[in-house]
């Protein structure tokens, strides 16, 4: 099961009962996917069966618990937009010295270590994509004395005072700007129903081309109008330039090259988008797959061939192992160059096909800034004319309109501005 596209997700911790059963529903009813963490089974089956979409029982405080249920989150319904750190407890009233004191320091365990770990599951997927929200609970105990309820005050004194302001605000800050990553305003999300025609002409487009919709982000300062996002999941950035500036069909144009990056075998250039960078992301992964091969390794590669070795599933690293022996076999010539243009000469293809309009296309390559490989405008103009006359794209036609003749979606037709 997964989220649909442009759903946002959540996980709530503690969402059986309370506060977290009435946040859970909430998001619920705005239209969120939410899986809901807890210690009663039971509890959590009443708010799947309200609506919830997933129910992962566990303690809070338990450390593989938690992981392992961000993880199932996520492989369920999707990188997570939000979470929610509500899991508490508050067991023990009376005097310090009158109540049992393990007691008291499992009220600060839960309300503290609690949200440390879903924080500390969480956040490195949410500061890996550039995105994502957290809300840790506090309470009114966390800023005014009370004799009868210490241990939840100290838990909560210690979320507020300690992790918020020290470990969200400050760490995850560092962390960004350290990546270079993008921070992303959720509030600038589109869902894929939106009306908003470049949003439209990417959903559109991407049923077309059988590629799944990215995250949609409309923001103020996009270089050329649309960009990819470097972010965990799939990311577009749209900008005025194609929001106010250009036509439906250009903005076709512009939706179908974009996408044709986000087909698997196109999408590491979105990450490495230059011939040196994916050269070492190349010999990086070949000395992966054959670390005997001789070739040699500067630091670059050897730091990327590390990460990929700690983030691969060992199923892919079989994969792995395959490709590079299929290199190999074939006398280790590889011409990445070639392979670059190919995939900007053929992403423009496929928005002509979409787009229809040679006018439209030639306009665009004009206007177009983007540096790929050593392809030019020129490069770019010859290839898409000797790409009219060829059957291929006659039978290219021929398959899009049996495709589009069962597909459910309509290219868009009217404009709408992005309010």
């Amino acid at each position: 099961m997964s989220s649909p596209a442009g759903r946002r997700t959540a996980l709530v911790t503690g969402g059986g009962r309370g506060l977290g059963r009435d946040i859970t529903l909430a998001l619920v009813q705005h239209g969120w996917a939410v899986a809901v963490t807890g210690r009663d089974p039971a509890s959590l089956d009443v708010v799947v069966a309200d609506g919830a979409a997933l129910a992962l029982p566990g303690d809070a405080t338990d450390r593989r618990a938690v992981q392992e249920a961000v993880l199932l989150a996520e492989a369920e319904l999707g990188p997570l937009d939000l979470l929610v750190a509500n899991a508490g407890r508050f067991a023990t009233g009376g005097l310090l010295w009158e109540i049992d004191p393990d007691e008291w320091w499992r009220d600060v365990e839960v309300n503290l270590r609690g949200v440390q770990l879903a924080l500390w599951a969480a956040l490195p997927g949410m500061v890996a994509r550039g995105a994502g929200r957290v809300v840790a609970l506090g309470s009114g105990f966390g800023n005014t004395a009370s004799p009868h309820g210490s241990g939840y005050g100290v838990g909560k004194t210690a979320v507020v005072e300690g992790l918020a302001q020290r470990i969200v605000a400050g760490d995850v800050a560092d962390s960004l700007k350290g990546k270079r990553l993008v921070s992303l305003d959720l509030s600038k999300r589109q869902e894929s129903t939106s009306t908003i025609t470049a949003v439209r002409a990417f959903a559109w487009a991407s049923n077309v081309l059988g590629i799944a919709l990215p995250e949609m982000y409309i923001m103020d300062n996009v270089p050329g109008g649309v960009a990819a996002v470097q972010a965990w999941s799939p990311t577009t950035a749209i900008g005025p330039e194609v929001l106010n500036n250009v036509g439906v069909t250009e903005v076709i144009y512009i939706a179908s090259r974009h996408l044709a990056y986000y087909r698997p075998e196109h999408y590491p250039l979105v990450f490495f988008p230059s011939l040196g960078e994916f050269t070492q992301l190349f010999l990086a992964a070949l000395k992966l797959g054959m670390p005997d091969i001789p070739i040699a390794a500067n630091e670059g590669v050897a730091k990327l061939r590390a990460q990929l070795a700690r983030l691969l599933e060992d199923a892919e690293k079989v994969e792995l192992v395959k490709a590079a022996k299929a290199i190999e076999a074939k006398g280790g010539k590889v011409d990445l160059n070639a392979y670059i243009r190919g995939v900007e000469l053929t992403a423009h293809r496929a928005a002509f096909v979409l787009a229809a309009d040679v006018h439209v296309a030639m306009r665009r390559i004009g206007t177009e800034q983007r540096a790929i490989a050593d392809v030019t405008a020129d490069d770019r103009r010859h290839d898409l004319l000797a790409y009219l006359a060829s059957d291929g794209l006659a039978n290219v036609r021929a398959r899009l309109v049996s495709s589009v003749k069962a597909a459910p979606s309509k290219p868009p037709l009217a404009r709408a501005s992005a309010s």
